[in-house]
């Protein structure tokens, strides 16, 4: 599975990972590093290093492909601290040690296999992180948001990116 994302930098001066970073809060600084590294990361059409700095008017494209090689998140019970819940999203109240998300030596046990469990519908279905707003890490407590739809997805997505949601 393929993820695609175009921006046009307006103005900028900014490494290139750092910019997409803003851009795509969903992923970590490390993950789109990974991406860039890969060639999966092009500014006007040519392979881009992470440490280019952008001046603006360039078009990034981002062809990311998930490392879930069968694109699949296995379903686990879970006991979920949901502390609000309506049709177009959840709260969840995370406990430290809990990792959000399936990763490199985390392929079962993670808040997102509970999710696949609990909820019939998360945002951004075909992603390899779906109903992931934001994250947090795996040694922190907290309320983390999760979309139902991509909509609420995109538009909590931009709040974060924005700097108007208040941790």
């Amino acid at each position: 599975m393929t993820e695609h994302y175009s921006f046009t930098v307006k103005q900028s001066h900014l490494r290139l990972d750092q910019y997409l970073a803003g851009k795509l809060p969903t992923y970590s600084r490390s993950k789109i590093q990974h991406y860039i590294k890969n060639g999966q990361v092009t500014i006007d059409g040519e392979p881009a290093k992470s440490s280019l700095l952008l001046r603006g008017q360039e078009v990034v494209e981002c062809h990311f492909t998930s490392d879930i090689k069968d694109g699949s998140i296995n379903a686990e019970a879970m006991n979920l601290d949901i502390i609000y819940e309506d049709d177009a999203l959840a709260v969840i109240n995370k406990p430290a040690g809990l990792v959000v998300h399936p990763g490199s030596g985390n392929r079962s046990g993670t808040l997102l296999n509970g999710l696949v469990y609990h909820f019939k519908q998360l945002s951004h279905s075909n992603s390899h992180r779906p109903g992931i707003v934001h994250r947090l890490d795996k040694d922190t407590s907290g309320i983390i948001i999760i979309a139902k739809n991509d909509m609420v997805h995109d538009a909590l997505s931009q709040q974060f990116n924005l700097r108007n949601v208040k941790k």
